[in-house]
């Protein structure tokens, strides 16, 4: 059996535990995955523009190469490909937000034993995370910072236009809101990059 009369010392100089969710740990593991895929498209897309611009001919390209690995492609949108991965980059991070923030529901309910309150129709999923894991809203807000609260909300609204709307009257408020997004705290400023 151990000795668990350490001396002070000796107890100063062991690393502290950490705990975490199994979500959180699958976050990691997903966003991972995420930005190798992200990588990937991003070498492959890049590439395949360059020589789509390099041929003289873009629509011949595409339609070669399309054939090639037997791939139905409408080329007439080409111009906007790099816009639309993009978008597609934000649906992809924001899925798995949601699919964390559903994750971490179900794990922080089991362990403390006692269900959320504040589901409402117009209630996001931070929303509720937020209402349920502090004394108040306002004080997870102070820990999480209003600045990812704001970011995460604008890139929620991001995500429902990709993927649900299109419409340009609506982009004209979502680049309103970008304009108002709150900047990073000294805190997180290290997100910048």
């Amino acid at each position: 059996m151990p000795n668990r009369d350490k001396t002070t010392e000796e107890s100063d100089q062991r690393k502290p535990s950490t705990f975490s969710l199994p979500c959180a740990r699958r976050l990691y593991k997903y966003l991972g995955e995420y930005d190798a895929l992200v990588e990937l498209t991003e070498l492959a897309s890049r590439s395949f523009i360059h020589n789509a611009s390099e041929s003289g001919d873009i629509g011949a390209y595409v339609t070669q190469h399309a054939r090639q690995h037997n791939v139905m492609v409408h080329v007439s949108n080409f111009s906007q490909f790099g816009t639309h991965l993009a978008r597609s980059y934000i649906v992809t991070v924001a899925s798995a937000a949601e699919r964390f923030l559903q994750e971490y529901r179900r794990e922080h309910v089991e362990l403390f034993g006692c269900e959320w309150t504040g589901d409402a129709q117009e209630a996001t999923r931070l929303d509720v995370t937020l209402k349920n894991v502090a004394e108040s809203e306002e004080n997870a807000i102070k820990c999480v910072g209003a600045d990812l609260v704001d970011r995460f909300h604008y890139y929620r609204l991001v995500r429902n236009w990709t993927c649900h709307e299109k419409a340009e009257s609506k982009l004209d408020v979502l680049l309103q809101l970008h304009r108002n997004v709150a900047p990073l705290s000294g805190d997180n400023a290290d997100l910048r990059s």
